[in-house]
């Protein structure tokens, strides 16, 4: 059953992925839409907000930011279709709980605050990958 926050963190996501398209990225020129362009920096002030907002009953990996949870769907979204698409390591993220997923992509955020999402998931699919998770 879906609870109320993950239907609200579809309905965010699915809002994001019709918005405007961004810039090509590297490897090669491909299109992208949501929010593949926003920057590391922006994605560090939502979560940031995200956690200011936490309750101490709040369950790990959940979100209380729209703009955090709507960023975090992007990213899980676009790493599912990688492993789909990908002739292997096709399960890439699996073992990885949504509470260490957030925290991996913050830590790189604050790490490259000038490096946009989509830098940010194929850096974490393939640290996934290295580590076998």
């Amino acid at each position: 059953m879906i609870s109320a926050s993950q239907l609200r963190s579809l309905g965010v996501t699915i809002a994001l992925i019709i918005s405007a398209p961004s810039k090509a990225q590297s490897p090669g020129v491909f299109f992208s839409m949501g929010s593949a362009d926003v920057s590391c920096r922006v994605f560090v002030r939502a979560a940031e907000l995200n956690d200011a907002a936490r309750q101490p009953d709040d369950p790990a990996g959940s979100y209380r930011s729209a703009e955090a949870s709507g960023y975090m769907g992007w990213v899980e979204g676009f790493i599912s279709g990688m492993n789909y698409l990908a002739p292997a390591n096709r399960t890439a993220g699996q073992e990885v709980d949504p509470e260490d997923r957030f925290r991996w992509i913050l830590n790189y955020c604050k790490s490259n605050p000038v490096k946009n999402l989509i830098s940010a998931a194929m850096a974490f699919r393939d640290d996934l990958i290295a580590r076998g998770m």
